[in-house]
C-alpha cells in the first residue's frame, strides 16, 4: 500500500478494514476481522488490495460499501489472479497479473506465516 500511495498526488484519508476468506490454500466464507472506522457515505473509496482471487471478497465488500453510501467503490491490486474467479469481478488497478498458484511474500500469507518476506514466491506444496 505504501508504495502506491507514495505516487498519489491527492489528499487522502486512510483507513483499514481486515477481512479473512482462506483457512490454508482453501478460500472459505468472507469474514469481517476488522471494520473501518470513518464514515465512507457519499465518497470515493479505493480499496488497495494484495491480490484479487476468487473475487468473493471484493463483492463483498462493494455490497457492504454501496449499502453505506459510498459515492464510488474502486480496487486496486498488486496481483490479479483471473483463472481462479468464482464471482468475476475486474479491478480498477493491477500491478501483475499471475497464473493460478498459491503465492506468499511481501504482505500475503499461509496460516499468518510468510507475511514477513521482502519477496513474492510461489509456496512449495510440502506446506499444505
Amino acid at each position: 500500500m505504501m508504495d502506491l500511495i507514495k505516487r498519489i498526488d491527492l489528499p487522502l484519508q486512510f483507513d483499514f478494514i481486515q477481512i479473512k476468506s482462506y483457512v490454508g490454500t482453501s478460500s472459505g466464507n468472507v469474514v469481517f476481522k476488522k471494520d473501518l472506522d470513518v464514515d465512507v457515505k457519499g465518497k470515493d473509496i479505493l480499496f488497495i488490495d494484495d491480490i484479487i482471487d476468487t473475487g468473493k471478497s471484493a463483492h463483498k465488500i462493494i455490497e457492504i460499501f454501496k449499502d453505506r453510501g459510498a459515492k464510488s467503490i474502486e480496487f486496486a491490486c498488486l496481483l490479479d489472479k483471473k483463472e481462479n474467479r468464482v464471482l468475476q469481478y475486474d479491478p480498477k488497478f493491477i500491478g501483475f497479473e499471475i497464473p493460478n498458484r498459491f503465492v506468499i511474500g511481501y504482505g500475503l500469507d499461509f496460516d499468518e506465516r510468510f507475511r514477513e518476506l521482502s519477496y513474492i514466491g510461489i509456496l512449495d506444496e510440502k506446506y499444505y
